[in-house]
């Protein structure tokens, strides 16, 4: 008699998805927090409210440049790390103000 128990291919799936879900969460949950540290760096700066969204698209793809650059020359994985999160912050940034001039022409 086996200890385990016979699960359905729809169960083992189940199962599987639950996991993917919950490495996902912890993906998610760290990166914001990542996110969020690099941005409290820089709380003396006015912020990204009133940018134009064509001066954070440049600065998103000035941020994918150097995160290039860390990975090609092998740097530590917290440059690396840094690098990411400043693209999904100004990723973040054209976000929300297209959210806000959207919202604003309704």
């Amino acid at each position: 008699m086996s200890y385990f128990p016979k699960f359905s291919p729809a169960e083992k799936e189940l199962f599987k998805n639950e996991h993917q879900k919950g490495l996902i969460k912890n993906s998610v949950e760290w990166f914001s927090h990542l996110m969020t540290d690099v941005l409290m760096k820089h709380l003396t700066k006015p912020g990204w409210k009133h940018e134009a969204i064509e001066y954070l698209e440049d600065r998103l793809g000035e941020e994918v440049e150097e995160l290039y650059s860390a990975i090609e020359s092998n740097q530590p994985k917290e440059a690396v790390e840094k690098e990411a999160a400043d693209i999904a912050n100004f990723a973040m940034m054209i976000a929300d103000v297209y959210r806000q001039v959207k919202t604003a022409s309704k």
